[in-house]
């Protein structure tokens, strides 16, 4: 990598290289593929399905790479459907770049649980998703500090996941039933388990948004068929 100033892309005022850096480095939204190891024990995460060359920007010069090095966190989505992958993918990186990450996308089953993991039971929301405003500032929880935990709780919060850039939440709801070209009438995601499931939404949209300031919680409810393998979208938006 060579430390050069006077490289073309650096002669261009710096609005738009910033917007140049966006179209290069942007609009991605990166599946987290999670699996079991065992050497050491526990879990490993990688990317699925990135595109070739992505961060091949950030090796032009340093100065180019000083000026872009988080942009591939702030620009990105990162999309979860493992329960266990959270702790394994965000301790790859720094302070800094998880600051940096502003959109999560999450796959759920009935806004209760993600639709993929390793445990005997599938565990809450709010416990493989351990963020917390408190965590960030203090990066120590006990009952006193967040007096709506349980003990059990408290040890998902002992090592919280610090995101205290995080500005969105995109939440897909899967659910059995449904129709092709769904209405909120017509889909039986919505009618019969309507509000089992908003109640769940809620629940956990409060939880975010009393977890972490300024971010937002969007809902997707998606039908998957009994008689199909196909995933229907529904057009319910919460």
């Amino acid at each position: 990598m060579e430390n050069s100033t006077n490289a073309p892309l650096l002669t261009l005022p710096l609005e738009l290289r910033l917007q140049i850096y966006a179209l290069v480095l942007g609009g991605e939204v990166f599946d987290i593929y999670c699996w079991r190891c065992y050497l050491p024990f526990g879990f490993t995460t990688r990317i699925i399905r990135k595109r070739q060359n992505f961060l091949a920007l950030l090796a032009i010069s340093r100065a180019v790479r000083s000026e872009t090095r988080l942009l591939p966190f702030q620009l990105n989505a990162f999309r979860f459907k493992d329960e266990d992958a959270f702790r394994s993918w965000f301790d790859k990186f720094s302070v800094e770049q998880l600051g940096a990450i502003r959109e999560v996308r999450l796959v759920t089953w009935m806004a209760r649980h993600m639709v993929q993991g390793q445990s005997w039971r599938p565990r809450p929301m709010d416990h493989v998703f351990a963020i917390s405003r408190l965590c960030q500032r203090s990066g120590h929880v006990t009952s006193d500090s967040c007096p709506g935990l349980d003990s059990f709780r408290l040890l998902y919060f002992s090592n919280p996941i610090r995101l205290p850039g995080l500005r969105r939440v995109e939440v897909e709801v899967r659910g059995n039933g449904g129709t092709r070209g769904c209405t909120r009438e017509a889909c039986s995601l919505c009618e019969d388990y309507g509000d089992q499931v908003r109640s769940e939404e809620d629940k956990f949209r409060k939880w975010v948004t009393g977890a972490v300031a300024r971010v937002e919680v969007g809902f997707e409810r998606v039908a998957a068929r009994l008689d199909e393998s196909a995933i229907c979208p529904t057009k319910y938006v919460a």
